[in-house]
């Protein structure tokens, strides 16, 4: 029995469950959401990851038939890659690429098309991809797993957000017209304890893990800083046993994986050129971050002067707890930020001012005004390098 199989059965069947897992009436969804073109290697695990996936689900005897992939697939063949063709996921692995039969890449990977997928809109995913969305019904017993980068309540689907509220309605809905029996759901992303936290009562049977808790980052292991890619999560390569056969003995905090690359090229020039080239790529990326760290501050006096709490909270990292208003109308300002000023995914912890602003019931509409100034002003990037 492998992992995935023993923690199948406990999430599905329960832990007095005989140790077989119904093949026949189980769906599984793979996701990764983010690619590499436009973002980096920095990425590679993202989608390493849920290719190894794949074939563990596979190994457990599940049909293909009842697997369906998500994926850019733009990592493999992209002229970055140190290994041409392949995808690893583990130090000298085994090509976890080979095999894997894809039904929605590149374009096609949106929140929209996964809420889709998930709830079986056949009819919605017509003449995109294979088409294929779970099939299910009150027996059907349902294993998600989605790798990506996140926030508070929200996953980052390259330019695309998928908020808590959304998938919590898609999830509520499959529920109340019994389109699964139980469902269980791997979130690799950085504060994905947020996209559940307190949203799922016991009688919908979602059974989740996380990478992170509300309030922590996630974190990659196998990093190589020349190529600046991290082979996988942590968490991933935890419950699919990679750790059974090969240690992860350098852990890095994801947002600091580029950071990391840029710094080794610099120390290992080959020459005066490459220095050169390397130092001018650190110091654009280092002004970007200070760019973002001013952002930060300025958002901050903003959101301060309406409520000095908020300082306070930000500094102490800590989230209020929220509620089904707060949501939305944190929901509401993420959106407005990625609209107005970066992408989220460079403002990284900074939006649970956000959140808190939302649950103190601040004058939302008014700092939505003065934002989109203050970015105006600020000339911020919308997509991260």
């Amino acid at each position: 029995m492998t992992v995935l199989g023993l923690l199948l059965i406990v999430g599905l069947f329960g832990a007095c469950a005989p140790a077989t897992l119904d093949v026949d009436n189980t769906w599984v969804l793979l996701v990764a959401s983010t690619g590499v073109s436009g973002w980096g290697l920095d990425n590679y695990s993202i989608q390493a990851n849920v290719c190894h996936a794949y074939h563990t689900i596979l190994a457990t005897g599940i049909s293909p038939e009842k697997v369906i992939l998500m994926m850019p697939d733009d990592l493999a063949h992209d002229p970055r890659n140190p290994n041409p063709g392949k995808i690893i996921n583990r130090p000298n692995g085994t090509d976890v690429y080979a095999g894997v039969k894809i039904d929605y890449r590149g374009k096609d990977v949106t929140p929209t098309n996964f809420l889709n997928v998930l709830s079986g809109n056949k009819a919605a995913m017509a003449g995109i991809g294979t088409g294929r969305v779970i099939e299910g019904d009150a027996s059907t017993n349902l294993f998600v797993y989605l790798c990506d980068h996140g926030d508070y309540h929200v996953i980052y689907f390259n330019d695309k957000n998928l908020l808590a509220s959304d998938l919590h309605h898609t999830i509520a809905t499959m529920h109340s017209q019994k389109k699964y029996n139980k469902m269980v759901f791997y979130l690799e992303t950085c504060l994905s304890g947020s996209m559940f936290d307190g949203m799922y009562p016991a009688e919908m049977k979602v059974y989740a893990m996380t990478a992170s808790k509300p309030h922590e980052p996630a974190s990659m292991c196998y990093c190589d800083l020349n190529e600046g890619a991290c082979l996988a999560a942590v968490f991933s390569a935890g419950w699919m046993g990679l750790w059974d056969s090969v240690s992860c003995p350098v852990i890095v905090p994801s947002k600091l994986v580029h950071l990391h690359h840029l710094k080794w090229k610099v120390s290992h020039a080959a020459d005066e050129e490459s220095l050169k080239k390397a130092q001018l790529e650190l110091d654009l990326y280092m002004k970007e971050e200070e760019d973002i760290k001013d952002l930060k501050f300025k958002l901050l006096e903003l959101f301060a002067s309406e409520s000095p709490e908020i300082r306070e909270y930000q500094e102490r990292g800590v989230i209020l707890p929220s509620n089904p208003q707060s949501r939305v109308c944190y929901e509401d300002l993420v959106t407005h930020f990625s609209e107005h000023c970066l992408h989220p995914l460079r403002f990284q912890g900074g939006v649970t001012m956000f959140a808190n602003a939302c649950v103190m019931k601040l004058d939302t509409p008014k700092l939505k005004r003065e934002m989109s100034a203050i970015c105006e002003q600020h000339k911020a990037h919308k997509v991260p390098h």
